[in-house]
């Protein structure tokens, strides 16, 4: 007999009641005051993605730390969440769902059709990782019944049958809808949903101004697909003669989201509607520059185009400089530039975008108050550190991260980056700290744990490791490079079933993985089958001829079946593709067992004068008596 699931809540997913987060919100809002009381250490841990979801619970959870962009204007912004934000959202609101279950429980969900793309977003997640074992997720429908006007509007058209509703004049509909507004706004309710539906279907002169607030809210907090929806609404919603500013704030915004969220082609569109319907040159400079970052880096690989990207990039800086105010003008001018210096990196030229970056931030610096432009000046400096990366200048992009960081406290981005700075300086226990610090202040996200395993291992703490891309795994399927890694890491700690399990699991996302075939054919060596192994080591060799490792494989295996003929062989074509001390003195050890002194000896003694390694120089001791 199956396990009893008992009912954990049932929730309604359609957008129009509350836009983004319906479903997850309106879970939360059931479940989290008794999560809070048993396991007040899940609402530390999962803050930041509870007051996404469910920002009503500010007060009973930690504070969101405000970052430098999040106390800017969303016109003055110019840095923005990342495409795959809400993704560690969801893995974060997930696993807050998981850890607090103590039985088994089901999850009703209602008209998943209707959902924002961030309630599809979480219910796979939680279908991915949460055993149906644990939680299973019902999807239900809601009954379309009979009913009158008025029911209609106070269910936000949703379940009612609009018959009725319909038969009404305009202004008596526009009349229901502003007394829901009302009653809904005085509730708290927020600008989302059936705020923003009922608003644009009344009368009641906050309506525009309300989808407003929504667009800005979701587009600055990465919900990129309810910030395009908005804004076509809006757009539809207002006379762009009577209320040119709005429209274009709502096209703006718009066009931004649909960039943001790989949608270039439709962003395009926009721009080109922006040109063909304005002189304006600040509106023409914008659309000019979006143009540029479209053939820059939001359409897809074969489409970019650095000498496009240049060219309307080259619009923009002509068109600030044609701007009224002084400090508008050495912003937007500064600003286009370090598009240009964009391009240049993506285009092979980092020299010349570090010269236009380095122009941009002492412009500032001279032109403008010491706050003027802070969040810009900020970004100048993030972008010239990575550039400083790019050129191998490791010190002089440490000292632009520890100036962001003291500016910028609470980005998760910038301690990340200067973690990874430290790693490659050799600063690792630094660069751990400063991993921990990015996820203290960031949903979970698998770059951030993988880098962190990878401190971990080279520290020699390695179960921290394996459970760290492990992680990484989760998170972010099929991630092959954390499954290798935390694979080896299983291999090195002898648990040789465990890390072939991991191997075959990553086979099965990516079986023309040369690496993979690689490590499984280890590992089944380890295990005494040789047959096994030396499949998947062939394996690898018709993905990757020039595989260094798969030969040193084949060459053991060889080896402990008394083949020296053959484990030299391999031996020999895998020092022509990569010469390692490792491998050269296995091949010293062959020629040992084969009594090939001399070349065991010349073996041995290149290995001593390369690492001074004990091992080789008693062997070296005992060829060389013979």
């Amino acid at each position: 007999m199956g396990t009893l699931h008992r009912t954990l809540a049932e929730v309604s997913a359609h957008r129009r009641r509350r836009g983004p987060y319906t479903a997850a919100g309106s879970l939360l809002r059931q479940i989290l005051p008794d999560i809070l009381a048993r396991r007040p250490d899940l609402g530390v841990r999962h803050h930041i993605e509870i007051l996404t979801a469910a920002p009503e619970f500010a007060g009973q959870v930690p504070p969101i730390l405000a970052t430098l962009e999040s106390t800017m204007m969303s016109g003055t912004r110019t840095r923005y969440q990342s495409r795959v934000h809400t993704l560690r959202i969801a893995n974060g609101l997930a696993e807050l769902l998981r850890d607090s279950l103590t039985e088994p429980g089901t999850l009703i969900v209602e008209d998943v059709h209707e959902a924002d793309e961030t309630d599809r977003e979480w219910l796979d997640v939680v279908r991915r990782r949460i055993s149906p074992d644990l939680l299973t997720v019902v999807h239900t429908s809601t009954s379309v019944v009979p009913g009158d006007a008025q029911a209609y509007v106070d269910a936000d058209g949703i379940g009612v049958d609009d018959a009725a509703y319909l038969s009404l004049a305009p202004a008596a509909r526009a009349a229901l809808h502003d007394a829901r507004l009302s009653l809904l706004l005085a509730g708290g309710v927020g600008a989302y949903g059936a705020v923003c539906w009922h608003a644009e279907r009344g009368s009641d002169p906050r309506g525009p101004g309300l989808l407003r607030a929504a667009q800005v809210h979701c587009k600055d907090h990465g919900l990129y697909h309810a910030a395009i929806d908005l804004g076509r609404r809006g757009r539809a919603l207002v006379d762009r003669e009577a209320q040119p500013d709005l429209w274009w704030d709502f096209t703006g915004d718009m066009t931004t989201s649909l960039a943001a969220s790989g949608q270039a082609d439709e962003a395009a569109a926009a721009y080109h509607e922006i040109r063909a319907l304005t002189e304006d040159p600040e509106m023409q400079m914008h659309a000019a520059y979006g143009t540029a970052m479209l053939f820059a880096r939001h359409h897809a690989e074969g489409r970019r185009d650095p000498v496009t990207a240049r060219g309307w990039l080259n619009v923009a800086i002509a068109l600030a400089g044609a701007l009224p105010e002084k400090k508008d003008r050495i912003f937007y001018e500064v600003f286009n530039r370090n598009g240009l210096a964009l391009v240049e990196v993506r285009d092979g030229r980092p020299e010349e975008a570090l010269r236009l970056v380095t122009e941009g931030i002492d412009r500032l610096d001279r032109e403008l108050e010491p706050d003027d432009q802070l969040l810009h000046r900020t970004g100048l400096r993030y972008n010239r550190a990575l550039v400083h990366v790019m050129l191998g200048d490791l010190p002089a992009a440490l000292a632009d991260y520890d100036h962001v960081i003291a500016v910028d406290p609470h980005f998760h981005d910038h301690w990340f980056n200067r973690g990874n700075v430290l790693r490659r300086l050799g600063r690792t226990a630094e660069a751990l700290a400063d991993y921990d610090r990015a996820l203290a202040l960031s949903p979970p996200f698998a770059e951030a744990y993988y880098n962190r395993g990878d401190a971990h291992a080279a520290l020699g703490e390695l179960e921290a490791a394996a459970a760290d891309f492990g992680r990484a795994a989760e998170l972010d399927p099929p991630n092959t490079p954390a499954r290798l890694s935390r694979a080896e890491i299983l291999a090195d700690l002898g648990e040789t079933a465990a890390a072939l399990t991991e191997t075959r699991v990553a086979l099965a996302d990516d079986p023309g993985h040369a690496g993979l075939h690689c490590l499984t054919a280890r590992l089944l060596g380890e295990l005494g089958r040789g047959e096994d192994a030396r499949e998947a080591v062939s394996r690898a060799l018709l993905l990757d001829d020039n595989c260094a490792e798969a030969y040193a494989i084949r060459s053991a295996l060889s080896f402990e079946a008394g083949d020296l003929t053959a484990a030299l062989t391999d031996l020999d074509r895998a020092i022509a593709v990569r010469e390692t001390p490792e491998l050269v003195f296995n091949r010293g050890v062959v020629h040992q067992a084969a009594g090939s002194w001399d070349r065991a000896r010349a073996d041995y003694a290149a290995v001593v004068a390369a690492t001074g390694d004990p091992d080789a120089e008693e062997r070296l001791a005992a060829v060389a008596a013979r």
